[in-house]
């Protein structure tokens, strides 16, 4: 191939213009209808055959123009045969149907139905048939979706006018359309091909719905040279099935932009992805021996609202494809400022895990590997790219990694509120249709993103001279129009010529063309890897159409900069060519009749080749616990408009604590106000739901429970108790901080409440007089957030709690307390206290001779404020030091901090009305100073006084948080959050060194950390439980985790598990989560609490089996809270020093018993007795040992 023009310093593009092509919409033509805006797209393929790809452009007047490619950037308008004059072209796709070898086209049009044009070879092409019915048809996409051998077709459809063309305001009100019935609201005859009533979340609502896609199936036999039938589906056929197999009765009627096929899957077959406007639900539907099912819910959680199309990349070189959804979220503050969506916000209720949200932005899903995605756009940098239509990856810069361009614009900027609001407030008369020019046209320029790795990316528009200038762009493709092997693109404009962009990469490449069996010989749905280049896996497939209304060139480019290079050619039908040996700078075309086959193996499909091919078994089963969290609406935001959570959703926690004292931990989980505290009762590993009797009832939300050792009798439970939801200051102060629960007996009260709500619970001996004192975190003051809450220390005397003055004086401005652990970091035999503070530091009490003394900014981590949500300590470097896990809000977060800044939270009573006013701010580099995060819109309920201040939303969008608060902020405090990522804290000689866990727990917030050893390799393990949904109204759920074991290899450094191997997926919001070995076979068991849903329990069944190890204390500690454990190796090397608490992470308190799993010989092991005493014992290896200060031991057998 030639060389490439451009030099390195000039990767990007450079625009040609070889023709003059437009695609014209008249004013008179857009008002009478706005849909015709949506504009029109392009393919791009060799359709005269002779090598060079020629470009296909269609449009809404005039004739579609096929332009041959001459070489040299020369171009020739070609009679062609399929100008289409007269109709409105929407979408194109080429590819061979007929299987002679050359590129057949499919158009598909406005109001005139899709359109098949065979090809004699040289270009000149002739209509064969309308398909199916007339409709507002736009994106054609093919796939073999039933492994017959020739492609089938889909084709998504929008509507051709909408109701706001056809009548004025008046006519099309609710009362003017809808009628009220015995029956409920019903949409009067007149309107029904428009309108249907729905009824969601238990409220009516009016829906304008648009057309049903067309599936036609290919019944041409798949014979060469043989008349090419597509036959529209219907659902007799039975194709298309929900998520329980049942056959759709109806397709949809969405407001289809954009589809595209893909086997996500990666089981053989073309899965289809199908992109829809206007609030209508993307469809994803998996493909199962050619019949659809629609995805369950834990496969896709959250996608885009008003979905404009679709693209598909292995952005992790895994293997497995990302899928990505554009949408309209504007790139710049202003714009996102300024602009208002039309969507309303929904209440969730808790425990609503299986609905599948919208939200107002791009998506990004990663693909799991085991059928099922994580929604990370955030987190990667893509949740805004503008008003974008067309999207497409490639590999701009040939690293190795693909890029992403997006093509922006829209004549009207429908969304801008200023201007709705200047619309609504005048009369619409009788030029209501021209009202809406005053929206004016939002031109902006295109959007690229270069791919930095690691699943981020970073603006790259105008370094790469893709930006350009402010248009209105619709379609994308790419071709190696010039023949040097790298992609160049073509644009399609509104009213403006079509843009053609070369492609000045320089770094060496090498391209594939792929001849498939007939009648697919263009091999559409194969699968190209490449080895050995810049990056460790590039993978691509072969598609036909399925970009918005555009198809690109079938020829695929590879980066190709590396040594021993190799392709890989997973043709349809399972059967594999492998080249070894390839060279950059040459096209390889590959012909299945001709290559060398290697035989089809499953490995080509499910996986195995990227490593995430599940294992023999997993490390945990299920169990069906039988508990379920109650948790009732609470309106959080009367008092408190702007609140960044709802403060009544924070539980529960979860406990191992043995309620009955017969030995082997039960389960305990506090519940939401209305319903009853959970005891699950351990027989022998079964459980049994118990009753606690009356007290049980709760009035409040609980929070946390832990076991406090009484002089005689069983333990008495502790209860954190939450007065978020009392109705007054009075009724807060007056509700019992904590509750002493006993089987059968009245709940009493055991510490006394005050203004703070209830947190966590932990108990440590903090006098160190020989009994357990209690710590309760104050998480929050209602109608006060965030106000730091008091958090307390209860000394125990003979069983009776009593505050410490002393202690809590200086625990009175700790902060929002979340999380609470009692840690010896500094070895010195008494137990310190390590908090997560929300809006603020993880801090540090050490402890001297029982006086909390604040350490957080001698070990360095009062820089590292954050919105902590919970903490635990564990030995992850194996240096006899315990370091410390933190949770937060991670990093996929639309309000996270600024590059050099951190997140904001201002407050004070800004309108003088006795409540808080809360404003999240940054730093906004447009305007060089810190501004709301939120715009106008959302902020005017609990702050009516701004509209005074900037009585627009474009005046909004300019202020600073200095203007907007000058003369109201007098009083205005500050909370910041420097990081919002999860971390793990490193106890060294000089303080804490602060490392981000690893990327797959950034993805969502995590409340819950357990240290465990779960798989017995005799290093310390964390759970992190994930995913939060009670936001406020404006911010979507955050839903992309699902817990994950991170594996730890002794050196401080940790690997995710996956959860096929791990076994373990929640994908509800856990809260608490605590371990315990339940059956006692010396593997560490999980719970995992689920705020409003049910309780998720893991029996470990795959781990290696280790000592368990029970302490036995005096009778005011009989569990030995505050010991230390450390196991030795016959080579002299020593395991991670483990120590017993009374509470740690979230809310929670793991099992007493301690597993300690073993990375070789054990022959002792060396126990820090609370006290002082440091004993020795033997052991040989794994199994049951019970140890007792004076040094008396009982052993049992190998528990295997």
């Amino acid at each position: 191939m030639p060389r490439p023009r451009g030099g390195g310093e000039d990767a990007g593009f450079s625009s040609v213009a070889p023709f003059d092509f437009v695609n014209t919409l008249s004013e008179s033509a857009l008002l009478e209808n706005e849909l015709l805006a949506n504009g029109s797209g392009v393919a791009i393929g060799d359709a005269d055959g002779d090598g060079l790809p020629d470009i296909y452009l269609c449009r809404l007047t005039g004739p579609n123009i096929l332009y041959r490619n001459l070489g040299g950037w020369r171009f020739e308008a070609a009679e062609s045969g399929a100008a289409m004059e007269g109709r409105m072209s929407r979408g194109a796709v080429f590819a061979d149907l007929d299987g002679d070898s050359d590129l057949d086209l499919l158009v598909t049009t406005h109001g005139d139905g899709d359109y098949l044009f065979l090809n004699d070879g040289r270009g000149t092409f002739t209509e064969t048939a309308m398909l199916g019915p007339p409709g507002a048809s736009t994106t054609p996409t093919l796939a073999d979706t039933d492994g017959d051998g020739d492609l089938d077709l889909f084709v998504t459809r929008y509507k051709e006018r909408w109701v706001r063309d056809l009548f004025a305001p008046a006519e099309r009100t609710m009362d003017r359309t809808v009628e009220t019935t015995d029956a409920g609201p019903v949409v009067r005859p007149e309107f029904r091909e428009h309108f249907r009533m729905i009824r969601e979340h238990g409220e009516w609502m009016r829906y304008e719905f648009g057309e049903s896609d067309v599936f036609y199936v290919n019944e041409s036999g798949g014979v060469p040279g043989e008349a090419v039938i597509f036959r529209p589906v219907t659902p007799e056929d039975g194709l298309f099935r929900d998520e329980a197999g049942v056959p759709v009765t109806d397709m949809p009627d969405d407001w289809g932009l954009a589809a595209r096929f893909r086997d996500f899957d990666l089981d053989g077959d073309p899965d289809l992805w199908v992109a829809n406007d206007i609030n209508s639900p993307d469809r994803i539907w998996l493909n199962h021996d050619g019949v659809f099912h629609a995805a369950p819910p834990e496969v896709i959680r959250t996608i885009s609202a008003s979905a404009m199309s679709v693209d598909f990349s292995d952005l992790n070189q895994d293997g497995y494809p990302e899928v990505f959804v554009a949408e309209m979220l504007g790139m710049d503050s202003r714009t996102r400022k300024t602009q208002v969506p039309e969507r309303q916000p929904e209440l969730q209720a808790p425990g609503d895990i299986d609905s599948r949200p919208q939200v107002d932005r791009n998506t990004l899903q990663l693909n799991r590997g085991d059928g099922t995605f994580a929604e990370i756009g955030q987190y990667s940098g893509l949740e805004a790219s503008g008003w974008t239509w067309g999207v497409m990856f490639m590999d701009v810069d040939l690293d190795g990694l693909d890029d992403l361009l997006a093509a922006n614009g829209n004549i009207l900027d429908i969304l801008d509120g200023d201007t709705s609001e200047r619309i609504a407030a005048a009369p619409a008369g009788a030029e209501w249709r021209r009202a809406r020019l005053q929206f004016g046209a939002l031109q902006t320029p295109n959007a690229a993103f270069r791919n930095l790795g690691g699943l981020k990316f970073a603006p790259a528009g105008n370094e790469w001279r893709f930006a350009g200038e402010a248009d209105i762009s619709h379609g994308i493709a790419a071709g190696d129009l010039d023949g040097d092997g790298d992609l160049d693109v073509v644009v399609t404009r509104l009213n403006r010529p079509a843009l053609v962009l070369e492609n000045l990469a320089t770094e060496p490449r090498l391209a594939v063309r792929l001849v498939g069996a007939p009648p697919n010989t263009s091999a559409v749905g194969a699968r190209v890897t490449l080895r050995g280049g810049p990056a460790a896996l590039q993978t691509r497939e072969v598609s036909a159409g399925g970009l918005y209304l555009s198809h690109s060139d079938h020829q695929m480019t590879f980066a190709a900069a590396g040594e021993e290079l190799a392709l890989e050619v997973d043709w349809p039908g399972g059967t594999r060519t492998e080249i070894a040996g390839v060279l950059p700078g040459r096209l390889y075309e590959i012909n299945r009749s001709s290559s060398r086959l290697v035989s089809g193996t499953e490995a080509a499909w499910n996986g195995a080749r990227s490593g995430q091919q599940p294992a023999a078994g997993t490390l945990f089963d299920e169990v069906v616990s039988g508990a379920v969290h109650t948790d009732l609406v609470f309106n959080d935001f009367t008092r408190q408009p702007m609140l960044p959570v709802r403060l009544s959703q924070l539980g529960p926690g979860v406990s191992w604590l043995d309620v009955d004292s017969d030995g082997d931990p039960d389960l305990v989980q506090p519940t939401g106000a209305g319903g009853r505290l959970t005891w699950l009762r351990n027989d022998g590993g079964s459980f049994t739901l118990a009753d606690m009797g009356p007290a049980a009832a709760a009035t409040l939300d609980q929070t946390a429970a832990v076991a406090l050792p009484r002089p005689a009798g069983p333990p008495a439970i502790l209860i954190g108790q939450s007065n978020q939801q009392a109705p007054d200051p009075e009724s807060a102060r007056s509700a019992a901080s904590v509750l002493s629960f006993s089987t059968g007996a009245r709940a009493a009260e055991a510490a006394a409440g005050n203004a703070s709500t209830t947190g966590p619970l932990a108990l440590a001996d903090v006098d160190m007089d020989g009994d357990l004192d209690l710590f309760v975190g104050g998480r929050s003051i209602p109608a006060a957030y965030p106000v730091p809450a008091s958090s307390r220390v209860f000394l125990n005397d003979d069983g009776e709690l009593s505050p410490d003055e002393s202690n809590n004086a200086a625990l009175q401005s700790t902060g929002m307390v979340s999380g609470a652990v009692f840690t010896d970091f500094d070895g010195d035999g008494d137990p310190d206290l390590v908090l997560a503070v929300d809006w603020g530091p993880v801090s540090v009490f050490e402890n001297r001779r029982g006086r909390l003394v604040d350490a957080t900014a001698a070990l360095g981590l009062a820089g590292h404020t954050g919105r902590w949500n919970g903490v635990a300590s564990g030995d992850f470097n194996e240096d006899g030091r315990p370091d410390l896990i933190a949770t937060n809000w991670g990093e996929n977060t639309a309000a996270g901090p600024g590059r050099n800044a951190p997140l904001q939270l201002v407050y004070g009573d800004f309108d003088r009305n006795g409540f808080l006013d809360l404003l999240e701010a940054r730093h906004d580099d447009r305007l060089g100073a810190v501004a709301p995060v939120r715009p106008l819109a959302q902020l005017v309920g609990g702050l009516p006084y701004l509209r005074g201040i900037t009585p627009t939303h474009g005046r909004f969008a300019d202020a600073t948080m200095e203007q907007l608060l000058r003369g109201f902020g007098a009083d205005a405090r500050v909370k910041e959050a420097a990081t919002l990522s999860h971390h793990v804290f490193i106890n060294t000689p000089d303080g804490f060194e602060p490392r981000p866990l690893p990327r797959v727990t950034q993805f969502a917030p995590a409340t819950a950390a357990v240290v465990a050893d779960a798989d017995g390799d005799g290093h310390e393990d964390v759970f992190i439980g994930q995913n939060f949904f009670a936001l406020d109204l404006d911010t979507p759920r955050q839903d992309a985790g699902r817990g994950v074991w991170l594996r730890g290899d002794g050196a401080g450094g940790f690997e995710p598990m996956a959860a096929h191997r791990s076994g373990v997926a929640v994908y509800g919001e856990a809260r608490g989560a605590a371990s315990a070995d339940f059956d006692g076979d010396g593997r560490i068991d999980l719970a995992v609490a689920q705020n409003g849903a049910a309780l998720k329990l893991y029996r470990n069944v795959g781990a290696a089996p280790g000592l368990l190890v029970t302490l036995r204390g005096g009778p005011l500690n009989p569990g030995a809270t505050g010991a230390k454990l450390r196991v030795r190796y016959a080579d002299g090397t020593l395991g991670p020093l483990r120590e017993v608490q009374g509470g740690s992470g979230y809310w929670s308190h793991n099992g007493a018993e301690q597993v300690l799993g073993l990375a070789g010989q054990p022959t002792g092991l060396t126990v820090w007795w609370p006290g002082g005493q440091v004993r020795t014992y033997e052991v040989s290896g794994p199994g049951r040992v019970e140890l007792t200060p004076d040094g008396g031991r009982e052993s049992a057998a190998d528990p295997r």
